[in-house]
């Protein structure tokens, strides 16, 4: 066992990452679930899983000895192989472990992109607008913004997100709901929509939502008010549209990309 900096214990056993703080183990199934408690472990009561179902992870480990305490790493395997970005460990008063945004990730905002939303395009739905520069998909792009308030009978539906153009009057999409979520394809015209992933956090995100994406090639990763939400493989081809921006469902948008 290892103490790190910031008081964790932190060892291998069988596989499984324990992460100790105050006598009060942590552990974590690379790659899936995480447990708590002192062995036999117990799934912990919210998050169960903290990265989402049906991710391409692999090597999930603690950085136990990372300054300001410690991080979790992984990697995307099925497809072109990138590590991911570091992740900040939450531990709360219930003891439910989740995962956040690093701020040193930050650093990958080197130059913020100038661009607007183009008008509303032929054989797209007219809740999606498009980017009017197309993102080099070989560099990492962060877009950040605010979600706008939304009328409670509009929560059923998907009225903010993002959306991931195929370029073939096909794409994927990211849709943000009240307290989780999802990822799915659907057809630029809004039709045929299908969730293939939703993520509920298990957490109050109080009045005020940001939103973090993080893309490079087909990886990408979706944060709220610095949470770890999706992270998935994503089709695009360089086209980035926001759902919704039409009615200021989101707002305070700010594109970066990396050098």
């Amino acid at each position: 066992m290892v103490r790190s900096q910031a008081g964790y214990h932190v060892r291998h056993v069988h596989g499984l990452a324990e992460l100790d703080q105050s006598r009060r183990e942590t552990s974590f199934c690379p790659g899936y679930a995480l447990v708590q408690r002192a062995r036999p472990f117990y799934g912990q009561k919210k998050n169960h899983n903290v990265f989402g179902h049906d991710c391409d992870i692999y090597f999930t480990r603690f950085f136990h000895n990372a300054p300001g305490g410690p991080l979790v790493n992984h990697f995307y395997t099925k497809g072109p192989v990138f590590a991911a970005p570091l992740k900040a460990v939450e531990v709360d008063h219930e003891g439910i472990l989740r995962l956040k945004w690093w701020k040193n990730n930050d650093k990958l905002k080197a130059k913020r992109i100038e661009t607007e939303l183009a008008a509303v395009e032929d054989g797209y739905a007219a809740s999606i607008r498009m980017f009017d520069v197309k993102l080099p998909r070989d560099k990492v792009h962060v877009i950040e913004g605010m979600l706008g308030p939304t009328k409670a009978e509009q929560a059923g539906g998907m009225k903010r997100g993002i959306f991931f153009d195929h370029g073939d009057g096909h794409g994927e999409f990211l849709a943000f709901g009240p307290d989780s979520t999802s990822f799915g394809d659907m057809n630029a015209d809004g039709s045929n929509s299908r969730v293939h992933q939703t993520c509920n956090r298990e957490i109050d995100f109080g009045p005020t939502r940001t939103f973090r994406l993080v893309i490079k090639h087909n990886m990408m990763e979706l944060y709220i008010n610095d949470y770890l939400m999706n992270l998935k493989r994503v089709k695009w081809n360089g086209h980035i549209g926001l759902i919704g921006a039409d009615n200021n469902a989101l707002q305070n948008i700010d594109v970066w990309q990396s050098d």
